[in-house]
């Protein structure tokens, strides 16, 4: 069975709410996908452009996952170009 198996069945120990250090809080642990993936609680999706006109925090929310997900691609695109060294 596939990590994305286990992740969609809720099979994945990942998932469940974890304390963030030195603080209150609990956080879950969450992956970050496109229109292309059914809609589920551990996926976060940007806003549809159409429904964002005049909400600031909309689109803050939609830069803030933006600069999230081109981070994690350029560190996945730096580790694979250094292990084909």
């Amino acid at each position: 069975m596939s990590m994305f198996d286990h992740v969609y069945q809720g099979q994945l120990k990942l998932l469940v709410a974890t304390p963030v250090p030195n603080t209150q809080l609990r956080g879950n642990y969450i992956f970050f996908a496109d229109e292309a993936f059914p809609m589920k609680p551990y996926l976060l999706w940007s806003y549809p452009g159409r429904d964002i006109s005049g909400d600031v925090s909309k689109k803050v929310f939609n830069y803030c996952l933006s600069r999230a997900r081109r981070t994690i691609d350029n560190s996945f695109g730096e580790s694979g170009d250094k292990s084909f060294e």
